[in-house]
């Protein structure tokens, strides 16, 4: 999946292989988007775009290890554990 920060849209793939991934997916782009609504589109852009340049100029990947997408990922396991975990089971 991926967000589009500057329509503010969430695209999710057609299939996914489990439950547990297709929610923390939704979850780590409800990060972003809530990351957008708070910050604006053109301030969140930039500061994302600086946090992938900045793990680039470590010899990093700029998406992988973006600040913004381990924020998310995080965010999101801790949110499926902490709430929805028990509901499919």
């Amino acid at each position: 999946a991926d967000y589009d920060w500057n329509r503010d849209i969430i695209n999710l793939k057609k299939s996914y292989s489990s439950v547990k991934e297709f929610i923390i997916t939704v979850l780590h782009e409800i990060d972003h988007a809530t990351d957008r609504k708070k910050m604006g589109a053109k301030r969140y852009e930039k500061e994302y775009t600086q946090s992938g340049q900045d793990a680039e100029n470590k010899g990093r990947d700029f998406h992988d290890d973006n600040a913004f997408e381990e924020k998310a990922e995080k965010w999101a396991r801790k949110e499926y554990s902490r709430k929805w975990k028990q509901k499919f089971k």
